[in-house]
């Protein structure tokens, strides 16, 4: 029996960890693609010009602006930065922000080099990474 024991206990596998989020890769900046809510689809273009968020992060905290492109070819952002945290939570990881008048969170459902999801409130915030010239 002892030897049977070992030898399934040696043909177990540990389970493999699913990996961390790479929290660096929300750096820079992101095209609002749409915006679900509802089972509706928003599409937040004001005039034919996209909205684009530009994140800034350092380890563990960062801050958000809102930008958008220039007709000469130029990214133009908002001198006001909203601040946030990232923490790990049951869900995985969230965007936690805090300003004098509020404070919310925005649960990070997808990131990776090349689209972003944020969940808040029953939305989702759907974006796309775009290179700028």
């Amino acid at each position: 029996m002892g030897m049977l024991w070992s030898c399934q206990e040696a043909s177990k596998k540990p389970k493999s960890q699913e990996p961390k989020l790479a929290v660096e890769q929300l750096e820079g900046y992101w095209e609002i693609a749409f915006v679900t809510h509802a089972n509706e689809t928003f599409y937040p273009k004001r005039g034919g010009i996209p909205l684009w968020d530009y994140y800034q992060i350092n380890e563990k905290e960062g801050f958000r602006k809102k930008g958008q492109p220039t007709f000469n070819g130029r990214f133009q952002t908002s001198e006001a930065a909203t601040s946030f945290q990232i923490r790990e939570n049951s869900n995985g990881f969230a965007l936690v922000f805090k300003t004098p008048l509020d404070s919310w969170e925005e649960e990070i459902v997808t990131l990776d080099s090349l689209q972003l999801v944020l969940a808040h409130h029953h939305k989702e915030y759907h974006y796309n990474r775009r290179q700028l010239k």
